[in-house]
């Protein structure tokens, strides 16, 4: 990724040239790094935690697979998340009209 590719070659970019070539999601104003990230990290623990990480795995696993390798890791992820108690969890809160408490448990969890 062009993210990778930064790190590793260490080139200097501004903000705007970043934010051009998605190398950062958002530029935000002198001081006000630490209270977007803040928000954002707000709003990632409000999602359920395995399908965040069954999220990245697939992005980062999936670039280049055949049909047959990517049909096999959606599979993977969803023997993990299909009996999870975080999606019962989503359905109860979605039926209750409440927000979700995930917790990331894995099917059997207690």
């Amino acid at each position: 990724t062009l993210a990778k590719e930064w790190i590793m070659t260490a080139r200097q970019y501004t903000a705007d040239q970043a934010y051009q070539r998605g190398v950062v999601n958002e530029v935000v104003a002198p001081g006000q790094a630490l209270s977007v990230a803040l928000d954002w990290v707000k709003e990632l623990t409000r999602a359920a935690p395995l399908a965040i990480a069954w999220t990245k795995r697939i992005i980062d696993r999936g670039w280049g697979l055949s049909l047959a390798q990517s049909l096999e890791l959606e599979q993977d992820a969803m023997c993990e998340l299909l009996p999870s108690e975080d999606l019962k969890e989503g359905i109860r809160a979605f039926l209750e009209k409440r927000p979700a408490l995930f917790r990331g448990q894995k099917p059997g969890a207690v």
